[in-house]
C-alpha cells in the first residue's frame, strides 16, 4: 500500500471504548458485573432520553400547530356571527365595507388597517360634528362628554389605533381586540347613523 489509511466512523468500535472505559471505572467500585449492568442501563436510559425529548418536541409542535387552526376557528366564527348579525343591514357606507373586508382576512396586518380606516373615519365625525382640534386625539380631548355619549369608548378605540400607528409592524394585535375595537367604532358609527 501508499500509506493511505480510510478514515472512518466505527460506531460499535466507539460505544465499545465507552462501554469499557465506564467498565473500568465502576467495576473498580462495583465489581465487573454490577458495573456492566449500570453502564447498559445508564446507555438504556440515555438512549430513552433523547426518544422523549424528541417526542417532546414532535408534541409541541403538533400542539402549536392545533392551537393555530384553532384560533382560525374562532376567528371565523366571530367573523361568521358579525356577519349574519349585519346581514339584514347593509352599509351603504363603502369606507366601512372596506373596513368589514379588511377585518374577514386571517391576517393581523389586515385588521390593523380595519382599525386605521375606522380611526379615520371617526375623525372625519368629529370634525363634522364641529369638534375643534388638529388631530383626534385633540378633538376628544375639547369634547364635552355630554356632546358625546360614547367619548370614553372613543378613546379605547383611539389608543388602539395610537399604537398600531407608533408600534407598526411590531405591534402584536390578535383578532378578539381587532374584533372588539372595531366593534366600538361601529357602535359609535351606528349612533350617528353613518354606517
Amino acid at each position: 500500500m501508499n500509506g493511505y489509511q480510510p478514515h472512518f466512523l466505527n460506531i460499535e468500535y466507539l460505544f465499545d471504548q465507552i462501554l469499557r472505559f465506564f467498565e473500568s471505572i465502576f467495576s473498580l467500585s462495583f465489581g465487573s458485573q454490577i458495573g456492566t449492568i449500570f453502564i447498559i442501563m445508564l446507555v438504556i436510559g440515555g438512549i430513552m432520553g433523547i426518544i422523549g425529548l424528541i417526542s417532546l418536541i414532535y408534541v409541541s409542535v403538533k400542539l402549536s400547530e392545533l392551537k393555530e387552526e384553532h384560533e382560525e376557528k374562532i376567528r371565523r366564527y366571530i367573523f361568521n356571527a358579525h356577519t349574519k348579525e349585519k346581514a339584514g343591514r347593509p352599509s351603504d357606507n363603502p369606507r366601512w365595507r372596506q373596513v368589514m373586508i379588511y377585518m374577514q382576512s386571517a391576517r393581523a396586518e389586515d385588521w390593523k388597517l380595519a382599525i386605521i380606516e375606522a380611526d379615520a373615519m371617526l375623525e372625519d365625525l368629529t370634525t363634522d360634528l364641529g369638534f375643534h382640534g388638529v388631530s383626534l386625539g385633540e378633538k376628544l380631548k375639547n369634547v364635552d362628554p355630554g356632546d358625546f355619549p360614547l367619548l370614553q369608548q372613543a378613546w379605547d378605540a383611539h389608543k388602539v389605533r395610537n399604537a398600531i400607528a407608533h408600534q407598526g409592524m411590531t405591534y402584536e394585535l390578535s383578532h378578539a381586540l381587532a374584533y372588539q375595537t372595531i366593534k366600538i367604532y361601529e357602535t359609535i358609527f351606528l349612533s350617528y347613523r353613518i354606517i
